[in-house]
């Protein structure tokens, strides 16, 4: 597409052109809606780190981040850092030599989904939305009017309920904080379908080694 064709000043499209081929010379691809990106790297004090450019948005990402997360760990024995966004994942480790490129290599939908519900109550996001229904729900006392209590006690208090709550599959909040999460919070149908596409191959994976991260890394990578 010629600079012309851009609806911007010639010096926008130059710069927009000059964005994408930094990224294809870095990369050898760029990430769509039909092309994931999983780029490792080393960070500047040492620590490998691994970005999946992925354009699904933070209700898919989230979710795609909990089982990269899952596998990362059961593949170097570590425990990985993770963030997410709109534009991707990233997974950060101290204690390892590199992180595995592969993750995606013989993963599917249904072992996805099985990571998913597996991991979910032990994440933040999880907690929190437990303990905003918990209360909610009359389970956890208010605070008396004028009085503060500190989030560290909040999350406290909620995570022994949590606990407690856990040894009954059929406990009523926990069952609708994973239906909120699932499907108002994130968006675990679009995940699946991502996941069947790449099973199906209309999704390709394609997996680079740089020295340097690439300029479309997500955002999550500079605040982290």
């Amino acid at each position: 597409m010629a600079p012309e064709e851009f609806p911007v000043d010639a010096s926008s499209a130059w710069n927009i052109l000059e964005y994408f081929r930094k990224q294809r010379d870095s990369c050898g691809a760029i990430p769509d809606e039909h092309t994931v990106v999983v780029e490792g790297f080393t960070d500047e004090i040492g620590d490998p780190r691994l970005i999946v450019h992925s354009a699904l948005g933070r209700r898919v990402n989230l979710l795609l981040g909990i089982v990269l997360e899952r596998l990362a760990h059961e593949r170097t024995g570590v425990e990985c850092q993770m963030f997410a966004n709109d534009d991707g994942v990233l997974l950060r480790v101290a204690d390892a030599d590199r992180l595995p490129l592969n993750l995606f290599e013989g993963l599917t939908a249904e072992r996805s989904r099985e990571i998913v519900l597996d991991d979910l109550m032990a994440s933040p996001l999880f907690g929190g939305q437990f303990r905003q229904n918990a209360v909610r729900a009359l389970l956890m006392t208010r605070p008396m009017p004028g009085r503060r209590t500190p989030l560290w006690l909040q999350r406290l208090r909620a995570g022994d309920l949590l606990q407690a709550a856990r040894a009954h599959a059929d406990f009523p909040i926990v069952i609708e904080t994973v239906r909120e999460v699932l499907n108002d919070v994130l968006d675990l149908k679009s995940f699946l379908l991502f996941m069947q596409q790449i099973e199906r191959g209309e999704v390709r994976i394609h997996t680079v080694q740089t020295e340097t991260p690439s300029p479309s890394r997500p955002a999550c990578c500079l605040t982290s």
